[in-house]
């Protein structure tokens, strides 16, 4: 088997690491498949579109305690991360 040789040190990625905001987190929610099982959350994602406000408002809560208090919850290292923007 050939592994690619991958050159990281030439190659430098911005991560946007601002603070999300509730547009950006709407359009991601209503990207979501629907009759999909749900992660380890046990969230399906008709019920955050169904609540799309709502959840839009208790997700941007959670984020900002994790930005406030600079950890994140170990659940969180078992889940997936959905890129907002």
């Amino acid at each position: 088997m050939c592994i690619p040789e991958i050159d990281a040190l030439n190659e430098i990625v911005e991560i946007d690491t601002s603070e999300p905001i509730r547009a950006k987190m709407k359009e991601a929610i209503k990207h979501l498949k629907n009759v999909k099982a749900p992660g380890i959350d046990n969230i399906q994602a008709e019920l955050l579109k169904a609540g799309i406000n709502f959840a839009t408002i208790k997700v941007k809560e959670i984020i900002d305690i994790v930005l406030r208090e600079e950890k994140t919850p170990g659940k969180w290292r078992k889940g997936l991360i959905v890129k907002l923007s």
